[in-house]
This record gives structure tokens, sequence and C-alpha cells, in this order.
């Protein structure tokens, strides 16, 4: 029986021995065959693995690596026709092909065999430096691999952590977390397992991890999400309905709620503040007014705010409400960013938003299709 491994450095085995193949395009004429099962012509692959020869010498050159492969897999597996040339794949097990079929599915132990298929990137570090087209191919191959590959973790480590196979779950979140480090559901995927699992060192060092890592690459601050779940574990609040909404099977969570909740219990002994607070956003110029609400340590600032807040919303306000974190203070404008990219996903306030004077106007800077967010 062949096998060809491709997923990692590739491997062409035969009755469980490895073949051995004297030129690299022999090798990477096999990977093409097996993942373009059609019949190609003589001519394209020429072009595609000879590109610096002639017709003459590149179909001769072709011909040379047929023999080679040829000889090394046997009778009746290469399909060589006078202008045509394929791979008989039945009699062939390929491990990116096995992959496929086993990551398409939502099965427990498809998803399993799945992972443990993937012993690495398709064709890991084997390259072709003359023949760009090949390249270019290897690449997108292994882009759409890799993607595949992270769907399959995700699956994986949601269905583990409903299984309470904590630990395994841990697994399938560090290999997910590896294939993006900019991935902020796999980062809150973890701080979450870890938590779990009683790790709580671990799970708050992961946090500082992903704000490292957002700060290094894009300069901006972890999503609201990821840090009220560091705050709550750091807290030791965590619920059980916290858990639920913050497990991987959610991919993207959206902002929280602009403005506050009701406070639970009434204010008392702060009716003078509250007063000078709502007076002074009454008399609001063109200009603005910035009021602070300083003091000591659980005098109830706090719930101060969140009075004012409740009372400018009834008169017609709107909120944009956010939190600065002593973990973020290396990331410049944090709260700021934060605020306005939760406003910029409530429809009526970014509609708002969109009269401002382009001067001052908050647009998107970059997108970053791998990490899933928008930087302001």
């Amino acid at each position: 029986m062949l096998s060809f491994h491709f997923l990692g450095a590739p491997r062409l085995d035969k009755h469980n021995r490895p073949l051995k193949l004297d030129t690299r395009k022999a090798v990477a004429l096999a990977a093409y065959l097996a993942l373009t099962p059609t019949a190609h012509e003589r001519d394209e692959l020429a072009a595609i693995f000879y590109p610096d020869a002639d017709t003459s010498r590149a179909r001769a050159a072709l011909r040379r690596t047929l023999s080679t492969l040829k000889s090394a897999l046997g009778e009746n597996i290469l399909n060589i026709e006078r202008e045509t040339i394929g791979l008989n794949l039945e009699k062939i097990r390929v491990d990116v092909l096995e992959f496929r079929a086993l990551a398409s599915q939502n099965d427990f132990d498809a998803l399993t065999r799945a992972a443990q298929l993937y012993q690495g990137d398709f064709l890991a570090g084997f390259t072709l430096r003359d023949s760009p087209a090949f390249d270019e191919w290897q690449f997108f191959e292994t882009e759409s691999l890799r993607k595949q590959f992270a769907v399959v973790l995700e699956n994986l480590t949601a269905q583990r952590t409903a299984r309470g196979e904590t630990k395994r779950a841990i697994e399938a979140a560090r290999r997910w977390l590896a294939l993006d480090a900019l991935h902020e559901p796999a980062h809150r995927a973890l701080m979450l397992l870890y938590a779990r699992d009683g790790q709580r060192a671990a799970a708050l060092r992961q946090y500082h991890e992903c704000v490292r890592q957002l700060d290094t690459e894009l300069g901006v601050a972890p999503l609201p999400e990821t840090t009220e779940l560091f705050r709550a574990i750091k807290e030791h609040t965590a619920t059980t309905e916290e858990r639920r909404q913050t497990t991987p099977q959610v991919e993207i969570v959206s902002p929280p709620a602009l403005r506050r909740p009701p406070p639970e219990f009434p204010l008392v002994g702060r009716t003078r503040e509250l007063e000078n607070l709502v007076f002074a956003y009454q008399n609001i110029r063109a200009a603005g007014c910035l009021l602070v609400i300083e003091g000591e340590a659980g005098i109830g600032k706090t719930r101060l705010a969140d009075e004012f807040l409740q009372r400018v919303a009834a008169q017609g306000a709107t909120i944009l409400s956010t939190r600065a974190y002593a973990e973020q203070r290396a990331l410049a404008y944090a709260p700021f960013a934060q605020a306005l990219r939760a406003a910029l996903n409530e429809p009526p306030i970014a509609k708002r938003l969109a009269k401002i004077p382009p001067p001052c106007a908050p647009k998107p800077r970059a997108s970053f299709p791998n990490s899933r967010r928008t930087c302001l």
C-alpha cells in the first residue's frame, strides 16, 4: 500500500517503508498530482515545474522526472497518456485528503483523528526555488489547510470542554492558539480552561501574553470581553453563566451594551455631588466639559458615576461606557479605543458618528483577517 504524507515534512511510503526519490521535483510532482485529481496536460506540468526551459527541454525534463516517480511508485499508479498525466488515487492513501474528509465532519472521533493527522504545515520545510508557480500553489494550499485545522481545533476544544476533558481541551486550545497568536477567542478559551483546571496564575499569565502580542503586533488593546474575563478570573467572580458565554463554541462575541444596567441599590449620602454633576451636564457648551470624580477607594465613586449616567440617559444622552485597567497602562488610549470600537457596532450611534467632521471621525485604520478584528 502506498501512503503519501504531506502534512509536515513530505514523505512517500510503500509498505510502511520510505521511498527514496532522488529529486525534489519528483516529490513536488507527486504532491501536485495527488491534490489536483484531474488529468494534466504535459505542457502545463512542464511550464509549472521547468519555467526557465524552452518547451522541448521542459518536456524532456518532465519525462525524466516521471520516469523516476514511476520507478519508485510501481506500475499502474501513474496514468500516463500521450498528452496527459494523472494519478490513480484509488491505490494511494493521501493524508491531506483524509484530513479534509474528517475535518468536514463535526463528529468528535473524526475531529480527534483529523487533529492527529495534522503533523505540521503542508510540505513543511519544502520548496522549489526555480518554480514560482508551484511555490504559489503550495502557499495557498498551506493557508487553506491551516484555516481548516483552526476550525477543527476550535470545535475539538469546545467538545472536549463539554465532555469535561479539561486537560485535553487545554492541549487542543494551545494548538489552536499556536496557529495564530493574535486570535483572541483562542486566548479566551485557554484562559477559561486554565481557570477551570485550577491554574488561576496560568490563566492570568495568558491574558498578559494576549495583551503583549496585540500591543506588539497591532498596537491595540484586547477586546472588552477578553479583559472582562480576565477581571472575573482575577477577582474569582467567573459565574457559570459567564463561562457559558465565553466557551470557544462562540467564535465572535458582540460588544457589551453601551448603557450600564440600573444600580441594584439606591444612592445614599451623595445627593449634593449628584446634583453638581447633573448641573454641569445641563450647562455643557459646544466646547464640551470634563467631569472628574476622585477620592479614596471604597467611598462610592463608581456608585455615584452609575447614578449620574442613569440620570443623563433618562434625559436622552448617548453613553459610551468603558473602563481602564492597570494591566493596559502601556497601551495608549486603550479605554477610548474600546469605547469607540463598541460604538461603531451600535447602528444608531455609528450613524451619529458618521456626521462627525472627517478630521475627527474614527475610521478603520487597518483590517487584520487572521485576528478577525478591525483596529481604530
